[in-house]
Protein backbone atom coordinates (compact mmCIF):
# COMPACT_ATOMS: atom_id res chain seq x y z
CA UNK A 1 0.00 0.00 0.00
CA UNK A 2 3.02 2.30 0.29
CA UNK A 3 3.67 4.47 -2.71
CA UNK A 4 7.28 5.46 -2.23
CA UNK A 5 8.71 7.43 -5.12
CA UNK A 6 7.13 9.00 -8.18
CA UNK A 7 7.32 5.76 -10.16
CA UNK A 8 4.93 4.16 -7.65
CA UNK A 9 2.37 6.99 -7.60
CA UNK A 10 -1.25 6.06 -6.98
CA UNK A 11 -4.25 7.83 -8.45
CA UNK A 12 -6.44 9.83 -6.10
CA UNK A 13 -9.36 7.57 -6.96
CA UNK A 14 -7.49 4.39 -6.06
CA UNK A 15 -6.03 5.90 -2.88
CA UNK A 16 -9.42 7.24 -1.78
CA UNK A 17 -10.94 3.79 -2.30
CA UNK A 18 -8.13 2.16 -0.30
CA UNK A 19 -8.67 4.62 2.54
CA UNK A 20 -12.48 4.51 2.36
CA UNK A 21 -13.01 8.22 1.75
CA UNK A 22 -14.05 10.42 -1.13
CA UNK A 23 -11.46 12.21 -3.27
CA UNK A 24 -12.30 15.63 -1.87
CA UNK A 25 -11.62 14.44 1.68
CA UNK A 26 -8.43 12.77 0.47
CA UNK A 27 -7.16 16.08 -0.95
CA UNK A 28 -7.93 17.76 2.38
CA UNK A 29 -6.05 15.08 4.31
CA UNK A 30 -3.06 15.26 1.98
CA UNK A 31 -2.97 19.07 2.22
CA UNK A 32 -3.01 18.77 6.01
CA UNK A 33 -0.24 16.17 6.02
CA UNK A 34 1.94 18.30 3.74
CA UNK A 35 1.33 21.33 5.97
CA UNK A 36 2.51 19.20 8.90
CA UNK A 37 5.72 18.29 7.08
CA UNK A 38 4.96 15.14 5.10
CA UNK A 39 6.80 14.91 1.78
CA UNK A 40 3.89 13.96 -0.47
CA UNK A 41 4.14 14.73 -4.16
CA UNK A 42 1.56 14.71 -6.89
CA UNK A 43 2.57 13.90 -10.44
CA UNK A 44 0.51 14.64 -13.51
CA UNK A 45 1.76 11.63 -15.43
CA UNK A 46 3.35 13.68 -18.19
CA UNK A 47 6.42 11.44 -18.26
CA UNK A 48 6.23 7.88 -19.52
CA UNK A 49 8.01 6.47 -16.46
CA UNK A 50 5.95 8.45 -13.92
CA UNK A 51 2.26 7.64 -13.50
CA UNK A 52 -0.22 10.32 -12.45
CA UNK A 53 -1.03 10.36 -8.76
CA UNK A 54 0.23 10.85 -5.23
CA UNK A 55 3.48 9.46 -3.89
CA UNK A 56 5.88 9.75 -0.97
CA UNK A 57 8.81 11.89 -2.11
CA UNK A 58 12.09 9.99 -1.82
CA UNK A 59 14.63 12.11 -3.69
CA UNK A 60 15.61 15.73 -4.17
CA UNK A 61 14.63 15.42 -7.84
CA UNK A 62 11.12 14.25 -6.91
CA UNK A 63 10.81 17.18 -4.51
CA UNK A 64 11.84 19.62 -7.23
CA UNK A 65 9.43 18.00 -9.72
CA UNK A 66 6.54 18.26 -7.23
CA UNK A 67 7.36 21.92 -6.59
CA UNK A 68 7.57 22.63 -10.35
CA UNK A 69 3.99 21.42 -10.74
CA UNK A 70 2.88 23.73 -7.92
CA UNK A 71 4.72 26.70 -9.46
CA UNK A 72 3.02 26.07 -12.79
CA UNK A 73 -0.42 25.91 -11.17
CA UNK A 74 0.26 29.02 -9.08
CA UNK A 75 1.38 30.94 -12.16
CA UNK A 76 -1.85 30.09 -14.00
CA UNK A 77 -3.94 31.09 -10.96
CA UNK A 78 -2.14 34.44 -10.63
CA UNK A 79 -2.51 35.11 -14.36
CA UNK A 80 -6.24 34.40 -14.20
CA UNK A 81 -6.65 36.58 -11.09
CA UNK A 82 -4.77 39.43 -12.78
CA UNK A 83 -7.02 39.22 -15.82
CA UNK A 84 -10.17 39.16 -13.65
CA UNK A 85 -8.91 42.01 -11.47
CA UNK A 86 -8.12 44.23 -14.46
CA UNK A 87 -11.44 43.46 -16.16
CA UNK A 88 -13.30 44.12 -12.91
CA UNK A 89 -11.51 47.42 -12.41
CA UNK A 90 -12.40 48.50 -15.96
CA UNK A 91 -16.01 47.38 -15.61
CA UNK A 92 -16.70 48.73 -12.13
CA UNK A 93 -14.19 51.58 -11.94
CA UNK A 94 -12.91 50.50 -8.55
CA UNK A 95 -9.44 49.21 -7.65
CA UNK A 96 -9.04 45.65 -6.45
CA UNK A 97 -6.22 44.16 -4.41
CA UNK A 98 -4.10 41.48 -6.08
CA UNK A 99 -4.79 37.90 -5.00
CA UNK A 100 -1.87 38.06 -2.56
CA UNK A 101 -0.98 41.75 -2.14
CA UNK A 102 2.29 40.94 -0.36
CA UNK A 103 3.46 39.02 -3.45
CA UNK A 104 2.50 41.68 -6.02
Amino acid sequence: MYHNGAKRAVTSRALAEQLHMDERRLRQVIAHLVAEGALIGASVGSREDTPAGYYLIETWEELEAARAILRSRAKRIFERDTALRKAGERRFGRPLQPLLPEMA
